[in-house]
């Protein structure tokens, strides 16, 4: 029987926005219960951004994924693969509100089940039934960003809101400039945008592999990206040079395994 809660209302809330928002990326998923924790990867329909989720065991209250619900131990010999559908996981995250623990557990099958239950709360129970997903994982290579960009995530999602009112192609480039470290620019019919990103604009810029950098990328995907926002204060854009995806990540407090993050392709011919 699989049993997980979590009872910080800061980690429920993240939670909460990570199922919440996981429809805009995907439709369908496995959510891979494992004695590390719980992990789930997904790519969106034209094969152009990536989704992984990665939270170890200790980040929750309670993970069991054994045969005896009152067994926090792992002692399931194999990973535990739930397939669900997104809208449906959406649907019930918008019953959440503030002050309710969750549980994700299983007593069927066939189904999956979530308890929403707070002191002083009606507690709330809905389950929905199981997928078959064949889905492969893919083995995400590690690779060295010629960049590193840490940035309030509030701030990031309003810069690119803007940038997408003018055009489908965000452009990100590096300047040989002492006062501007970044531009993030965007055009269209309606006209054009240019945002020029300075020391005392971002909490970290680091340029691991020094040299000029120009790309561009999908306005919707990186709007898609950002709809995560609420789940960290800040976030880290790992830019490479080498047509390699630029990647997105939150990190979720606890250790390094614990993080949510979007890869995006560029696009290949850009103005």
């Amino acid at each position: 029987m699989l049993k997980i809660t979590t009872n910080d209302p800061h980690k429920v809330t993240k939670l909460v926005n990570i199922f919440r928002y996981l429809k805009n990326v995907v439709t369908d998923i496995n959510l891979i219960f494992s004695k590390k924790g719980l992990y789930f990867q997904g790519m969106d329909d034209s094969h152009v951004s990536l989704i992984e989720l990665s939270l170890d065991r200790g980040w929750f209250n309670t993970f069991s994924i054994g045969l005896d619900e009152n067994d926090n131990t792992n002692n399931a010999e194999n990973d535990v693969s739930l397939g669900v559908n997104c809208e449906m996981i959406f649907t019930i995250m918008n019953f959440w509100t503030e002050g309710y623990n969750m549980e994700i557990f299983t007593e069927k099958p066939d189904k999956l089940s979530f308890k929403f239950s707070g002191e002083k709360k009606i507690t709330r129970l809905y389950e929905i039934p199981l997928m078959n997903i064949e889905h492969e994982l893919i083995d995400i290579p590690n690779n060295d960003a010629d960049a590193l960009i840490i940035i309030g995530s509030t701030e990031f999602k309003t810069m690119v809101n803007e940038l997408a009112t003018f055009g489908d192609t965000i452009i990100i480039k590096n300047v040989d400039d002492e006062e501007t470290y970044l531009v993030l620019e965007s055009s269209g019919e309606l006209g054009a945008i240019k945002i020029k990103i300075k020391e005392g604009d971002i909490i970290e810029y680091t340029e691991k592999q020094p040299g000029y950098f120009r790309l561009g990328y999908g306005t919707k995907f990186i709007i898609t990206s950002c709809d995560f926002h609420k789940i960290s204060d800040e976030i880290n854009l790992h830019i490479c040079n080498k047509n390699n995806p630029l990647k997105l990540e939150y990190l979720l407090g606890g250790n390094k395994d614990n993080y949510l993050r979007l890869f995006v392709a560029p696009k290949i011919d850009i103005d």
